[in-house]
């Protein structure tokens, strides 16, 4: 969720990792960061587990988060509406993951959620959450494209 309606993007701004293997994922010691100068660690245990999700946002509290449940609160990290990116390192330094995005693919109040990760199409998110007036997305479950 680049870019929130329901709040403002510095308290509802969240993005979700899926763990497609067998086995659960402690991401503790991960760096995540942008291609500016934005990163953060993650300080302390953040299990994923096999087939599962988490999501990390900038605010925990669903009362003014956009009653988005996250597992991971983060220091400020701010996700541009105009482009940016995601980077995931795991405790080696290794890539684990990116995204990357410009402002043609952020629509305010959806989350975008991959549809096809072998060919890497994305949808806006159908789906309310959160409250009737609320935004769309599927924050800590399967993507919700059609």
């Amino acid at each position: 969720m680049i870019d929130p309606n329901a709040v403002l993007d510095a308290r509802g701004e969240w993005f979700e990792i899926y763990n497609p293997t067998v086995g659960e994922i402690n991401m503790q010691g991960y760096t995540v960061k942008d291609g500016l100068a934005q990163l953060f660690i993650i300080s302390t245990a953040l299990n994923v587990p096999a087939g599962g999700y988490v999501v990390l946002g900038t605010n925990a509290n669903t009362n003014i988060n956009g009653g988005v449940a996250v597992d991971y609160a983060y220091p400020y990290f701010s996700l541009s509406n105009s482009g940016d990116e995601i980077i995931i390192l795991d405790t080696t330094n290794t890539e684990v993951d990116r995204v990357e995005w410009g402002s043609s693919f952020v629509t305010s109040g959806y989350s975008q959620a991959l549809s096809d990760p072998c060919t890497e199409n994305w949808c806006n998110s159908p789906n309310r959450f959160g409250g009737a007036s609320s935004d769309r997305g599927s924050p800590g479950a399967a993507n919700d494209c059609n």
